[in-house]
């Protein structure tokens, strides 16, 4: 069953839907998936019939909201006679904290991780819960520099190099500040100083 990209529009997520993304359902395939039920006694809806899986990752999202260790809201009702329960529909995840959750306990694949960025170094992958976007600034600008020839023998230093990429890619690696200018200092003064592997200093070399 193939789930529909649009999902991904979602910076928020129902405790419902998140957990049938996490193992693979499509929640728009709800009715076909799941067999439905009339509690007459708290009025409401209960499942008789899931896909596996699903009870254990919906409890621990809903575990994981009530201990903050995910962000989101969580919701219970609770009828005339004192009973109550936890309307999942009203309880709601934030997808990037929800997918750090799923970093953390190991889950790396699936429907909030692409491919794609499984197969990319842990420090450079923005899905990670430890990524830094100064350090992966700082080692792709070094990447830049050292392999394209663009910048060989331009009669410029390595630093001056990596200030202009740095520069040209600021919004990628969040280099801008609140103001929406570019941070300057922390390109000039703190990353290109990290991937500047020239620090002899001296004119740079005239162009060939």
């Amino acid at each position: 069953m193939e789930i529909s990209q649009y999902w991904k529009l979602a910076d928020q997520l129902s405790v419902h839907d998140a957990a049938c993304l996490i193992i693979g359902v499509d929640p728009e395939e709800t009715r076909d998936v799941f067999e439905w039920s009339q509690d007459h006694e708290l009025l409401r809806h209960v499942f008789k019939r899931c896909p596996a899986g699903y009870v254990a990752t919906r409890n621990a999202l809903l575990a994981g909201i009530r201990s903050k260790v995910i962000d989101g809201y969580y919701h219970n009702e609770s009828d005339t006679n004192g009973n109550e329960w936890t309307d999942i529909s009203q309880c709601f995840v934030v997808v990037e904290s929800l997918k750090n959750w799923l970093l953390k306990k190991g889950f790396d694949s699936g429907f909030f991780f692409p491919e794609s960025s499984k197969n990319e170094l842990d420090y450079l992958n923005k899905n990670h819960p430890h990524y830094s976007p100064k350090l992966a600034a700082a080692i792709s600008a070094w990447q830049a520099i050292s392999n394209d020839p663009i910048y060989q023998n331009k009669g410029k230093t390595v630093k001056q190099n990596l200030i202009n990429w740095l520069t040209s890619h600021a919004a990628e690696f969040n280099l801008i500040k609140e103001d929406g200018e570019i941070n300057i200092n922390a390109i000039d003064n703190q990353v290109s100083i990290v991937a500047n592997w020239d620090t002899s200093g001296g004119a740079p070399k005239t162009p060939v």
